[in-house]
C-alpha cells in the first residue's frame, strides 16, 4: 500500500525493469615505489524506471612514505537504486501494513529511490619484523560517509505501519579500524581486527519532532 500526497492510499506495484548506460574515464599518474594517483569520473544515464543522469567522480592516492610505511587516501561519490523490500525481507513477515510515501507522480518522495553518498578517508600501513625474519604489519583506517539521499525503512513511525520514504541528509557515519597481521611460521597467519562505527541519523516523527541518534541494529564495536 502506498500513500500518495495527491490522491490518498492506493495499491503500489514495486516491480521494475532497470535500463541504464554509462561511460567511465580514468587518469593514472605513477612514480614507481613512491607515489600513485588515480582519478576517475563516471556518468550514468538511467532510462528506467527514472530518466536521470548521474555523474560520479572518484580519486585515490597511494604514497610510500618510507620503505615500510604506506599512506592511502580516497574520496568519491556513489549512487545506487534502492530496493527497500528485497533488502529488508523481514518486513514481509511483520503483521503491520507497508506504507510507501510517494509524491504526486507516484515515485518515492524525496530521493526518488536513488541513494547518493560521499565517502572519504584513508589508511596508513606499517610493516615491521616480529620474531625471526617474519614480516608483520599494522594498519589504521578511517572513513567518513555522508548519505545526502537515502531510502529509509522506518519501523518506528507508526505502531501499525512500516513506512518507506526518501530522506535528504541527516545520515552520517564515522568508521575507525585497526588491523594486525603476522606470519609467525610458514602456513600460519595471525590476524586481529578491531572496528568502531559511529553512525548517526535523523528521522522525522509524527508529532513534528525528529529522532536523532544511532542507527538501529548496528553494532558500534566489532
Amino acid at each position: 500500500v502506498t500513500r500518495s500526497l495527491a490522491d490518498g492510499a492506493h495499491t503500489l506495484d514495486l516491480s521494475r525493469n532497470d535500463r541504464e548506460a554509462g561511460i567511465y574515464a580514468e587518469l593514472t599518474y605513477d612514480r614507481p615505489q613512491r607515489l600513485m594517483v588515480v582519478a576517475g569520473i563516471r556518468a550514468d544515464r538511467h532510462f528506467a524506471p527514472h530518466k536521470r543522469t548521474y555523474v560520479t567522480p572518484r580519486a585515490h592516492l597511494k604514497w610510500h612514505l618510507s620503505g615500510r610505511a604506506t599512506l592511502r587516501l580516497s574520496a568519491g561519490l556513489g549512487h545506487r537504486l534502492a530496493s527497500p523490500v528485497s533488502e529488508n525481507p523481514g518486513i514481509l513477515a511483520d503483521g503491520r501494513r507497508l506504507v510507501v510515501i510517494t509524491d504526486d507522480t507516484g515515485t518515492l518522495r524525496g530521493a526518488h529511490g536513488i541513494e547518493r553518498a560521499l565517502t572519504a578517508g584513508g589508511s596508513i600501513t606499517q610493516t615491521f619484523v616480529l620474531g625471526r625474519d617474519h614480516n608483520a604489519s599494522l594498519s589504521a583506517d578511517y572513513f567518513y560517509t555522508d548519505l545526502s539521499h537515502s531510502t529509509v525503512v522506518d519501523t518506528e513511525m507508526h505502531p501499525d505501519e512500516i513506512w518507506v520514504y526518501g530522506l535528504h541528509g541527516g545520515n552520517r557515519s564515522h568508521t575507525w579500524q585497526a588491523d594486525f597481521n603476522w606470519q609467525p611460521a610458514e602456513r600460519l597467519d595471525v590476524l586481529a581486527t578491531a572496528r568502531f562505527t559511529h553512525s548517526r541519523l535523523r528521522l522525522p516523527r509524527p508529532d513534528g519532532t525528529a529522532y536523532v541518534g544511532e542507527r538501529p541494529l548496528l553494532s558500534r564495536f566489532k
